[in-house]
C-alpha cells in the first residue's frame, strides 16, 4: 500500500513537472512572438523618426533586405509596421471588458493568430490563457468580432502571417 502511494506521488510529480515544462515552453514561444511584434513596431517607429532626423540613408541599410536596393527594405518594414498597427487598431476597437467584475491589472492572455493575405484569420490559439475563464472568453469574442482583419498591403508578399497578441485589461499589443 505504501509502495502504491509512493508510485502515485511519483507519477503525480512527473505529470506536474511535464505540465510545468510545457507551460514554460509555451510561455517562451509566446514571449518570442510578442517580442518580435514589438520589435517590428519599434523598428517602424525608429525608422520614421530616423527619416525625420535626416538619417534616412543610414537607416535604409537596416531594412530587411527584401525588395530592390536599400529603400526596398524600408518599404517592407514600413508596410509591415502599418499593417500591424491597423490590425491592432481593429482588434482594440472590439476589446471592451464589461464592468461586471474588477479585472486584475496583471491578468493577461497571449494568442497567436495566423492571417491569410485577404485578412481572414485561419487559425488562432492561446499560447497563454489567463486564470480567469471569463477574460479568456472575452479574448475569443474580441477576435471573432474583429474578423476579418485588414488585407495585407501592397509590399507584403507573404501568403500568410503569424501575429502574436497580448491581451490585458484596456490594451492589446
Amino acid at each position: 500500500m505504501l509502495r502504491d502511494k509512493l508510485l502515485a506521488e511519483s507519477h503525480e510529480k512527473q505529470t506536474k513537472d511535464t505540465a510545468e515544462k510545457a507551460r514554460a515552453d509555451a510561455d517562451k514561444k509566446a514571449k518570442g512572438a510578442v517580442d518580435s511584434l514589438k520589435q517590428a513596431l519599434m523598428a517602424g517607429q525608429q525608422l520614421t523618426a530616423g527619416k525625420a532626423a535626416a538619417g534616412a540613408s543610414s537607416t535604409a541599410q537596416a531594412g530587411t533586405g527584401t525588395g530592390s536596393g536599400p529603400s526596398g527594405g524600408i518599404m517592407v518594414d514600413e508596410n509591415l509596421r502599418r499593417y500591424l498597427i491597423a490590425v491592432n487598431n481593429q482588434i482594440q476597437e472590439h476589446w471592451v471588458l464589461p464592468d461586471l467584475q474588477n479585472w486584475k491589472e496583471n491578468i493577461e492572455a497571449i494568442v497567436i493568430i495566423r492571417v491569410r493575405r485577404d485578412g481572414v484569420v485561419v487559425e488562432r490559439s492561446f499560447k497563454k490563457k489567463s486564470d480567469n475563464i471569463f477574460f479568456n472568453q472575452f479574448v475569443e469574442k474580441t477576435l471573432k468580432l474583429s474578423s476579418p482583419l485588414p488585407p495585407f498591403p501592397i509590399g507584403i508578399n507573404q501568403s500568410e502571417m503569424e501575429i502574436g497578441l497580448k491581451f490585458r485589461p484596456g490594451e492589446v499589443f
